[in-house]
């Protein structure tokens, strides 16, 4: 059939079978253009629908099958119209795949998924490899081994992915872990610590974070395993490590550790090309290994103490604990156990966690042989005593998750609502319990003895607990002005080993609303004149307290006042002794608190 642009009923065009895409914008905005307009401007791509997979279709052989311009059908379906302009053209099923794939990658709002979808049914379908989709495409192989992966993300990623809840690259460093199972492992990972999937945070963040957390923990380095990476009979059906698909210099997919820089001393995630991706397969390879270690051992005549057991008797750095002792550590009591006729076995513990074998006794067989002590009861209380320790360790670690995803969902929850009675209440509370405390206290009692009497004089713990009660007595207007209390009386009261502290934020609050650092000369009856005061501090007074004030003014923010010289008084930058409370009551006032 020749090419031509033809109308065609809507009712003759049918959806393409392999149209990688998988949601739709901007629907009702194109169908009210084109209503406006009265037309489609950009024909249809259709192909005859005569293809032998239609052969079960009693209309099979009837209409058009689209090759692209899915988007702008259902616009002219909602649109109402009749007929949609159509190029025809015969294409086979190869060719309808590489336009769609083409076409769609054309799209500022391509989605990854789809980009993934379209490139593995070429791959599936029609035979084509990567490095001929990223020749006809432009883009790099990395790039297009990046997006297959992402055919690989589970179900519970995948409509978040699509609604743009997940950052493309989160999803693909979720999605290049070797199973559904690992990839659900990190999801909760990822929820235990709180990490950001999306772009809230411009996504950058986010992403170097589970980024690295997941390299934490589902890579591993082959330098230094336990087992020979390159023993293709290790594990038959994995092979050697140099040439499997899942090692980082062979898997495109893992670039970046790749071309990471070299690791710093203090660095610990692995990096490289010679980093395994699949932990599994990893462990089977250490488990093949000390299985062959223990049968090579016993061979030998040798008892072995091997898997949970080993475990428990020796430390993370190989030193022999609980139930046995090395024997180099009890090397005359074993002598002395020979010469009396009771010989000690010996036995040898195989670390599961190094592969290294040590020589060991068990303590019980030593004080059975007379030649050594009953462990002391104090150092087996010490014993339960740290096992008790360890466990409820465990238990907090699992408590700390538990409130860490609890915070999560709340912070989540909380976005839904403006701050409320509640917000306020918590909020003030802990300033509160901050404030008390500190040399501010007083200051903070005395402002709010008018709404919170009988709180001076007492001790700070009375006060602390009779503010959180009071605290719940207070409304939402008056806890507002609490919280903000609490942060502008910060380093309001100075001590004499505080005096360079600067009220910085009582500072920006007047800077912010206008209010001078000094009295004005008219509202200065709470300030003595300079005749009022002392003779000697009235004729410093004079000659310097314009210039002082006249250099505040000028002085930029943020930065400190250079010490007093000795002999003088320190002052703040308006020229007021720093230690003044009648200065700071009056800067209160004056900030409306």
């Amino acid at each position: 059939m020749e090419e031509s642009i033809v109308q065609i009923p809507l009712e003759h065009l049918h959806e393409s079978p392999f149209n990688p895409r998988l949601i739709y914008t901007g629907i009702e905005g194109l169908a009210e253009n084109i209503k406006a307009e009265g037309r489609i401007h950009e024909p249809l791509l259709v192909r005859p629908r005569t293809n032998p997979m239609f052969k079960d279709d009693p209309e099979g052989a009837t209409g058009f099958e689209l090759v692209f311009g899915h988007r702008r059908l259902r616009a002219a379906q909602l649109a109402g119209l009749a007929t949609a302009p159509c190029m025809v053209r015969a294409m086979t099923d190869a060719e309808a795949r590489s336009a769609q794939i083409a076409e769609n990658l054309q799209r500022e709002d391509v989605h990854p998924l789809e980009e993934a979808v379209g490139m593995r049914e070429m791959i599936e379908a029609d035979g084509v490899t990567p490095e001929q989709i990223a020749a006809r495409q432009g883009k790099s192989l990395a790039y297009v081994y990046a997006r297959l992966k992402l055919n690989s993300l589970c179900d519970e990623l995948r409509e978040p992915f699509l609604k743009g809840e997940v950052h493309a690259e989160n999803a693909l460093h979720i999605a290049r872990l070797p199973s559904v199972e690992h990839q659900r492992k990190a999801l909760e990972y990822i929820r235990k610590e709180s990490y950001r999937m999306g772009l809230d945070d411009g996504g950058r963040r986010s992403v170097r974070e589970i980024r690295d957390m997941l390299v934490e923990r589902f890579t591993l380095e082959l330098k230094g395993a336990m087992f020979d990476p390159d023993d293709a009979a290790l594990v038959p059906a994995a092979g050697a490590c140099a040439a499997c698909p899942k090692r980082s210099g062979n898997a495109p997919v893992f670039e970046d550790l790749v071309a990471e820089p070299k690791r710093e001393p203090w660095q610990t995630r692995p990096r490289g090309a010679d980093v395994c991706t699949d932990p599994d397969c990893f462990d089977a390879k250490k488990k093949a290994h000390l299985a062959n270690k223990a049968a090579e051992l016993e061979a030998k005549g040798k008892t072995v103490v091997t898997g949970a057991k080993a475990r428990a008797a020796v430390d993370q750095h190989g030193k022999v604990k609980g139930a046995f002792i090395a024997a180099k550590d009890v090397s005359e009591e074993l002598k002395k156990a020979k010469a009396k006729g009771k010989p000690v076995e010996l036995v040898t513990i195989l670390d599961p966690r190094s592969g290294k074998t040590t020589q060991a006794v068990k303590r019980e067989d030593l004080v059975a042989a007379g030649v050594k002590k009953k462990e002391p009861a104090k150092r087996a209380q010490q014993r339960d005593w740290q096992a008790e320790q360890r466990e409820k360790e465990a238990r907090a670690e699992q408590i700390t998750a538990r409130n860490k995803a609890l915070l999560a969902r709340v912070r989540a929850a909380s976005l839904e609502r403006a701050p409320g009675a509640l917000e306020l209440r918590m909020i003030a509370a802990a300033l509160v319990e901050l404030v008390i405390d500190s040399d501010d206290g007083d200051l903070l009692v005395e402002l709010w003895q008018e709404h919170l009497p009988g709180l001076a004089g007492k001790s700070w713990q009375r006060r602390r607990d009779e503010w959180s009660l009071q605290v719940e007595q207070l409304e939402p207007a008056q806890l507002t002005r609490l919280c903000l209390d609490c942060v502008l009386l910060t380093n309001v009261h100075v001590s004499a080993y505080g005096i360079e502290n600067e009220p910085t934020n009582l500072l920006a609050a007047a800077e912010e609303y206008g209010v001078p650092l000094e009295e004005p000369a008219d509202e200065g009856a709470s300030t003595p004149s300079p005749a009022a005061r002392a003779p000697e501090e009235a004729a410093a007074g004079a000659g310097a307290g314009k210039a002082t004030k006249k250099a505040a003014a000028k002085k930029p923010k943020g930065r400190k006042t250079p010490p007093a010289a000795a002999g003088e008084e320190q002052t703040d930058d308006a020229g007021v002794a720093g230690g003044s409370d009648a200065t700071t009551g009056a800067l209160f006032e004056e900030a409306g608190a």
